[in-house]
């Protein structure tokens, strides 16, 4: 049967004791403080003043049994009534009202309790909908998700930080091996055009004394291949990551069952195998991002817990528009002048990469600031929007922890190590490392394609693709990259003011030129002193660089 409603009482009942037979009923506190419980059918209720910020409260009382006629004038003479501003329940609870469920769970502790259906989206497919769901775009996504019983991953992050670093951040961590893979073929697919002449090679370079036709081709094929892999690989179908994402698995415009999603985030944390932090600067002073922190810990001591900043994917990103924008300067130049740039003229195109370590050591210093927030971490520094939601919070860190004092010793003891710990694993991958190489690969196989259309001899061709594409190109670029990555995250505290801050990313600029020009130089040198030298110098490039990456693989394999 439908629900009836009793009566909305909206006086001060401190210190008086009522009790009245009823069926069911729904309790919704707006006093300050309410002790309920339900006994063979008779509802008791005790109210006690606690002192919660003396806030107006509210008693709410509904019936799921409207024949029994006596109850209502039981009820009556228990409370004094108004009969309007009334709010309806279902029965057990299910779905309760906006305010009595969550007052109902705070009171009852049951903050790692599943009572709603759990919906999550494979983390691929959120990709496809990114413009829904990090950039504000329109349409309801509760259907996009499916029921499921557990999450494998469940993504925490802060709304203050933009959606687009979001993007980027996941796009990077699942479409690098196609961005690879189509940056291969598009690289290919260019060389065998060239070499077929159905593209145009337009323009003249000198490649020594010898003028060579040359084209853009296998740059821009380059660009494209990486861009459409990263773009394509959300479209791969394989193994389903079965994800949460507030905005998918949380109800939009159901006002119950909205609630029920926000406030049943403790048990879907306790039902979550992944805590995937997609880390910003914002993401420590918001208190729903510390709950899910604390409920998962507290749910799954071991479970797998992975901080994934945002910074480290944006920066890989502006480097890679920047290495493009640099390969096309370099051939316009090649094309002007109509030979190889000379070295002085080479160090002023690649100046600006100046800018690129500043902003690289500013983001690593923001980093240097998660480290001192967790060493310092207070709860009262902490922000929520809603005091509710702060009560909400704070009791059940103090149910989970003992107190909030206890909680923020684990904060800044294990929780910082363990943050720490996984922060560092991902600060600028190697993968990162050989993605800047993609694009000095394309850059020296487009004057490979000129020498083999000038009629070059194949064992110079040979020495060229050793010393120049393997050894400068694959291998040591990027460990010019590493090495440059961790000067940026060693120095990345600023010094001496802003012109000692200048200095520094100035400096870490030079080291890195003067490993680039030792590659550079010496790929010159080698392809034109014979096979021996190219062969050698490929040896020496592979050994340098197994040493400086060693390091990653185990970890990753590990």
């Amino acid at each position: 049967m439908a629900p009836e409603i009793i009566g909305h009482c909206n006086e001060d009942l401190e210190g008086n004791n009522h009790a009245g037979t009823v069926q069911q009923m729904s309790i919704t506190v707006r006093h300050d403080s309410l002790d309920a419980s339900f006994t063979d059918g008779e509802f008791i209720c005790n109210m006690e003043r606690c002192g919660v910020h003396g806030r107006p409260k509210e008693v709410t009382v509904v019936l799921t049994e409207p024949e029994e006629k006596e109850v209502e004038q039981e009820m009556q003479e228990m409370l004094p009534f108004h009969k309007d501003s009334l709010v309806v329940c279902d029965d057990q609870f299910a779905r309760g009202t906006s305010t009595s469920s969550k007052f109902l769970k705070m009171q009852s502790g049951s903050f790692l309790e599943v009572h709603h259906e759990l919906r999550a989206i494979p983390l691929r497919k959120s990709l496809r909908l990114a413009w829904k769901i990090w950039l504000g775009g329109k349409g309801d996504l509760w259907e996009v998700a499916v029921p499921v019983k557990r999450y494998d991953v469940f993504l925490s992050h802060t709304w203050r930080t933009r959606g687009v670093w979001k993007i980027l951040s996941l796009a990077f961590q699942f479409g690098l091996p196609w961005l690879f893979l189509f940056w291969f073929l598009g690289v290919g697919l260019a060389i065998v055009l060239c070499m077929l002449d159905i593209l145009p090679l337009p323009h003249i370079r000198m490649l020594g004394e010898i003028p060579c036709p040359t084209g853009p081709w296998v740059l821009s094929f380059s660009a494209i291949g990486s861009a459409l892999g990263l773009l394509l690989s959300s479209l791969k179908d394989g193994k389903n990551e079965w994800c949460f994402i507030d905005k998918v698995s949380i109800h939009q415009t159901d006002p119950e069952l909205k609630e029920e999603g926000i406030y049943g985030i403790g048990g879907a944390l306790g039902c979550t195998k992944e805590l995937r932090i997609l880390w910003s600067a914002p993401y420590l002073s918001r208190l729903w991002c510390i709950f899910e922190i604390a409920a998962f810990r507290h749910a799954n001591p071991t479970g797998k817990f992975r901080v994934a900043p945002l910074y480290v994917e944006s920066t890989a990103c502006a480097w890679l528009l920047y290495s493009y924008f640099i390969g096309f300067l370099f051939y316009g130049l090649s094309v002007y002048l109509r030979r190889r740039p000379t070295i002085l003229e080479t160090v002023i195109a690649v100046s600006p990469t100046t800018f690129l370590f500043h902003g690289l050591r500013w983001n690593n210093n923001s980093k240097t600031k998660l480290f001192s927030e967790l060493k310092n971490f207070k709860l009262e520094q902490v922000h929520c929007s809603e005091d509710f939601d702060r009560e909400y919070v704070l009791s059940a860190i103090a149910s989970w922890y003992g107190s909030a004092e206890d909680f923020e010793e684990y904060v800044r003891g294990q929780l910082s190590l363990e943050i720490a710990s996984s922060v560092r694993r991902t600060s600028i991958p190697a993968s990162h490392c050989f993605l800047q190489a993609t694009l000095s690969v394309a850059q020296a196989l487009q004057p490979f394609v000129s020498l083999w259309k000038c009629g070059a001899s194949s064992d110079f061709l040979l020495r060229y693709l050793i010393a120049t594409v393997l050894a400068q190109c694959v291998l040591w670029l990027p460990v010019t990259f590493k090495l440059a990555f961790y000067l940026c995250d060693r120095f990345s505290v600023p010094v001496g003011g802003r012109l000692g801050n200048a200095l520094q990313s100035l400096l870490i600029f030079l080291c890195w030129l003067a490993t680039f020009a030792v590659g550079y130089v010496a790929s010159i040198l080698a392809y034109e002193h014979g096979m021996e030298a190219s062969i050698g110098l490929a040896l020496v490039a592979l050994v340098v660089a197994c040493l400086v990456f060693r390091s990653s693989f185990v970890g990753r394999s590990e």
